[in-house]
């Protein structure tokens, strides 16, 4: 079915956007991703779909 169609054009994009509080004491992604591994269940997450 997919074969019958060809893209044309981008219609939408959106840009992504990660926050955290200046108390957390991570200044990049990776540090981030640790902090979350080393202290699990003392931080939450929000997004929207």
């Amino acid at each position: 079915m997919f074969r019958d169609f060809a893209p044309v054009s981008q219609v939408a994009a959106a840009p992504y956007l990660l926050a955290v509080s200046t108390q957390l004491p991570a200044t990049s992604v990776s540090e981030l991703i640790a902090y979350a591994k080393a202290n699990p269940g003392s931080w939450s997450r929000s997004g929207t779909a």
